[in-house]
Parts: structure tokens; sequence; C-alpha cells
């Protein structure tokens, strides 16, 4: 494990711009894309094969239907969750290199060997290959407004309530905890609590705050071997809205990190100030889908069979739900189902 490790081998910040990379690629590779991260790179002549994301899709039985006889020289993507995880699924198929040019640091997926895919309507966790470079264009990064740069950093908050599960699952069934692992995820998160305010300067040193914070987030995910240092009880409470609507991640796992909080009994209040001051609340209160959906279905929320949390012994209450939404949520309009996709999730690039 030691001999595969390393904080940031795959990182290359400013080594080239975007633009210059992307006008170099040819015929024999594959570049993933995102419309809308694409319009920020007007006047590029492209010469390689494409897949936009958005149309595409991330139906797995679609993609091993267009790597089937593939042959590609590299991918290259452009974008975020959505467009990564396709091509770093696809690059795993097709035992390919894989460069992962973000436009907003979302998630921490560039940092992961998993995917997240439908397979039918239902999202599946996929083996993946973590891209052998991730290219930090500074520039290129300002052109997204800085609020979705903060998105990726729930996966780090995420830390919080998931190692209380693990601890948990030690008391209750003798789970194995790893030291080193716990260890590590907990530092993450108090680096990343005790930076608020610099991050919240939304400057250069802010972004490269942020990437090390996901990074190191993704990592221990891969050297775990699973997601159980930042995935617990808040990630299936996230999954069980994503599979109902569609929603940012950061926003799903922020509603997942307060409702775990009331049903494990941990509430921090360092946690819901990070959450408050990178404007989650305000971005989940003004979409009200992700809170209907809560409201409506809660009781549908099972444990996973793998993981073992504090869903396993402890059924989402009413009461827990709605003091939840009275703390952080309660405003004057009423909060209804809304069919659809909702008009802020054309903002961002995917």
């Amino acid at each position: 494990m030691n001999q595969e490790f390393s904080f940031n081998s795959n990182i290359k910040i400013n080594s080239c711009k975007i633009e210059t990379l992307l006008a170099s690629i040819g015929q024999e590779d594959l570049l993933v894309y995102s419309p809308t991260s694409l319009r920020l790179l007007p006047n590029i002549q492209i010469n390689a094969q494409k897949i936009n994301s958005s149309d595409f899709g991330i139906q797995k039985d679609k993609l091993d239907s267009f790597a089937d006889g593939k042959i590609f020289r590299r991918i290259y993507s452009v974008g975020n969750g959505k467009t990564t995880d396709i091509a770093k699924y696809l690059a795993g198929k097709l035992k390919i290199g894989l460069s992962s040019m973000p436009s907003a640091l979302t998630a921490n997926v560039f940092f992961t060997n998993k995917s997240l895919l439908k397979d039918d309507r239902q999202s599946v966790t996929c083996d993946a290959k973590t891209p052998d470079e991730v290219i930090i264009d500074y520039s290129f990064l300002t052109k997204t407004p800085f609020k979705y740069h903060l998105y990726g950093l729930c996966d780090v908050l995420s830390i919080y309530t998931a190692l209380f599960d693990w601890e948990y699952s030690h008391k209750i069934n003798a789970e194995p905890i790893e030291p080193f692992i716990f260890e590590m995820a907990k530092l993450t998160l108090n680096q990343l609590l005790a930076n608020i305010e610099v991050i919240l300067q939304k400057d250069e040193k802010s972004l490269g705050i942020i990437i090390k914070l996901i990074m190191m987030s993704g990592y221990l995910t891969n050297i775990a071997g699973s997601g159980r240092p930042e995935s617990g009880s808040e990630h299936i409470i996230a999954k069980h809205i994503e599979n109902k609507i569609d929603i940012y991640h950061a926003l799903s796992v922020a509603l997942g990190i307060l409702t775990a909080m009331e049903i494990q009994g941990s509430r921090n209040p360092e946690i819901v100030r990070a959450i408050k001051e990178f404007g989650f609340i305000d971005a989940i209160r003004s979409n009200k889908k992700g809170l209907s959906v809560l409201m409506n279905s809660y009781s549908e929320i099972a444990p996973r069979s793998d993981r073992f949390t504090i869903l396993n012994n402890r059924q989402i209450e009413k009461e827990q739900i709605n003091a939840m939404i009275t703390e952080y949520f309660t405003d004057n309009s009423s909060i209804q189902i809304i069919s659809g996709v909702g008009a802020e999730l054309k903002e961002m690039p995917v």
C-alpha cells in the first residue's frame, strides 16, 4: 500500500493552458466534455472524437456498449462530476490513460477510483480509473462562479458523520478501524474547519486549499478500499434523494449530514457553521425539491447491506426531519414536491 500511495502525484497545477492542451489532441483521442465547460473555452479547434456528457448520460449499459471494440490513444475530460465519471469509467474499461481538466471543484471525483453511474434509474458505484493527471488551470477555474468550487467540500464535511458511523459499527459489530485512515480522515476534516475564513476569501489560495482537501478525501477512500472514511448514513440519505430528483451532489450530501446528525445525536456547531458559510443552506432553501423529497419519503430510506451505520438500528423519525427543517430551513413558503430539473442546475458545468 505504501509504495502506491502519493498525495499529489496526479495533480499538475498551471502546467499548461487548457486551451493549448485541447488544441493539441488528435483523432486518435477521445474528449468527454460538458457543453457548459467547453463554452468557457471559445474559438478552439478540437480534432479529437467527442462525447457530450449531457447528451450521452451516465447509463452503465450505454457506456459498456460504447466501449465495446473501441480503440483510443487517450481520454481527456473537461468538466466535473458527471463528465469525469464517464471518462474514468471508459478509461478503466479500455485500460488507457486519462487526463482530467476540472472546470469547478464540485466533488472529489477527480481523485477516486470509482464512478457513479445509473443502472436503469438507480445510482450504482462502479470500479473506474483514477485520472493519471488532474490539470489545474487557475485561469480556467476562475471562469466558474466560486460558489461551485465550494461544493466539493461536502465530501470532506461528510467525514464527520461517516466516522461517527464507523465508530458506531466498531462498537456494535466489532468492525475493524484502521487507525491511520481514521486519523488522516479526522485531520482532513479539521484542516477544513480551521481554514473556513481563508477558503471564503475566494482567491487562488482558497482554490489551492480546496484542491488539497478534496484530493485527500478522495485518496482516503482509495487507500481504504471503500468510501467508509467519508461515506456513511449521510450519503445513504443523499443517494435516496438523488435517485428521486436531479440535484447537486453537494446539496444532497449537506441535507444528509444535517439529517444524520439528528439521528446520531451528534449535532456539531462547527459542521453546521461550515454548511451555512459555504452557502449550502441557502441553495437548498432556494430550490426546495431536496427538502420535499426528504419530507415525503424519509420512511423509504433503507440502510446499506454492505456498510453498517446508525440507520441499521435507528429509523428516521418524522420529528427528526421536522426539527432539522425547522432549525435550518423554515420560511414562509410551503415545501411541495416539484418534478423536473431546477433552473439552477443549468448554471454549472457537469
